[in-house]
């Protein structure tokens, strides 16, 4: 079956594997965009009954099908009859995003994180969407509610320690952030760590000694 996101998958291949290349030339590698929130499982409602159980499978069918139209409607119908379900909004804006309709994604995620503030994806997202928009204070007020209802998604650490180093110039918040990536890793990022040595040279921090 095919993922309901897998242009988003793709995208994340194919971003690790320009990071692969870009890491065989010297010096640091380039960094990277912002970093989506893993898209293949779509979030499931909190109500728990048959009605919803129903209409929320009925949705990721089409969904995985691609009927990707088929699935807004399914998926708003769900709002209509659960009005308290974040979950189908946020899919909602996955969507969107999958038709490149990126207005009607960010209002997808406001509606997802009034509805529920402690979605961490969604504000991740749209943090994503502003900083793509050269929204770039707003993109930090978004990742920052994200690390409040999650303070260890470590995509929100990653994408705002990049908004710190490469837009608004903030090295040591930056650092700061990449380090709190780091430490949510089971394994090392390598990439990742490159840029803490780099970011530690320049500020002329030393790494052992910082908590």
């Amino acid at each position: 079956m095919k993922s309901p996101c897998r242009h988003l998958s793709n995208g994340l291949l194919v971003l690790s594997l320009a990071l692969a290349l870009a890491g065989c030339g010297g010096g640091v590698a380039k960094k990277p965009e912002p970093v989506p929130q893993a898209p293949a499982e779509p979030v499931k409602p909190s109500i728990d009954s048959a009605q919803a159980r129903v209409e929320f499978a009925n949705a990721l069918r089409a969904w995985e099908n691609e009927e990707l139209e088929e699935a807004l409607a399914r998926f708003a119908a769900f709002v209509e009859s659960f009005p308290e379900a974040a979950s189908a909004q946020y899919n909602s804006a996955l969507i969107h995003l999958q038709l490149e309709q990126r207005e009607l994604a960010i209002a997808a995620l406001e509606a997802a994180v009034k509805t529920d503030p402690k979605l961490s994806r969604a504000w991740n997202e749209l943090g994503i969407l502003h900083r793509e928009a050269g929204r770039f204070e707003q993109a930090e007020t978004v990742y920052r509610k994200a690390l409040a209802a999650d303070p260890d998604n470590d995509r929100a650490h990653l994408n705002l320690g990049i908004l710190y180093d490469l837009y608004l110039q903030q090295l040591d918040q930056a650092l700061d952030h990449y380090q709190k990536y780091q430490s949510l890793q089971p394994q090392p990022d390598a990439r990742v760590q490159g840029w803490i040595i780099d970011l530690a040279r320049r500020l002329s921090v030393d790494l052992e000694s910082r908590p």
